[in-house]
C-alpha cells in the first residue's frame, strides 16, 4: 500500500451518498495520527479535485492506512491541501468518564502550537473541534448520524460547540 500524502482525496459512501474528504497533514500532538478535512456534498463536475472548493464539514483525526485496510474509503484523487495550521482542537481529560457530563477542563491546540491547558472553554475555544484520534468507522458513522456515537463531556457554558 502506497503511504498517503497531504492533499490526497478519499471518496466514501456513508448511507448510499458519495462523500469526499481530504488528508491534510499529521498532528504531531495527537498520536501523529492524520488529520482531514470532510467536505458537504461532491463534486458538481467530473472532476473530483473539485471537492476543495466545498465548504468542510468537520475536520478530524483518524488512521487512513486502517480505513482503507477496512475498506471504509479508497483514495480517488489528488490536489494542494488545504490549510491546516489554522485549525484549532480540543479534549479534556474528563474524557470516557460518563460521570462527568460537563468539563471545565479543556485542552486547546493546532499541529503547529503544543496543547495548552485552559479550564474553561470559552470565546473562540468554543470553535476547536473535537481532537480525538477516531477509528475510521465513527468517521463513517458520524456522516450517517449527524454525531460521534460515544460519550464525550460538553464544554460548560452557552452556545454551539464544534463536534
Amino acid at each position: 500500500m502506497k503511504k498517503s500524502l497531504p492533499g490526497d482525496i478519499y471518496s466514501f459512501a456513508p448511507a448510499g451518498v458519495e462523500r469526499y474528504f481530504q488528508f491534510l497533514g499529521t498532528d504531531p500532538y495527537q498520536l501523529n495520527s492524520e488529520v482531514i478535512a470532510v467536505f458537504e456534498g461532491g463534486p458538481q463536475d467530473e472532476k473530483v479535485e473539485a471537492v476543495v472548493g466545498l465548504p468542510v464539514s468537520f475536520y478530524t483525526h483518524v488512521s487512513l492506512p486502517l480505513g482503507i485496510k477496512m475498506k471504509c474509503w479508497e483514495k480517488v484523487g489528488h490536489a494542494p491541501p488545504l490549510p491546516l495550521s489554522g485549525v484549532l482542537f480540543r479534549d479534556t481529560n474528563d474524557c470516557g468518564d460518563p460521570e462527568i457530563k460537563v468539563s471545565n477542563n479543556w485542552w486547546v491546540w493546532t499541529v503547529d502550537t503544543k496543547p495548552k491547558e485552559i479550564g474553561a472553554l470559552v470565546g473562540t475555544y468554543r470553535s476547536a473541534y473535537v481532537g480525538l484520534v477516531r477509528p475510521p468507522t465513527d468517521v463513517v458513522a458520524r456522516l450517517k448520524t449527524g454525531a460521534y456515537q460515544h460519550f464525550y463531556p460538553e464544554p460548560a457554558g452557552d452556545g454551539p460547540c464544534n463536534v
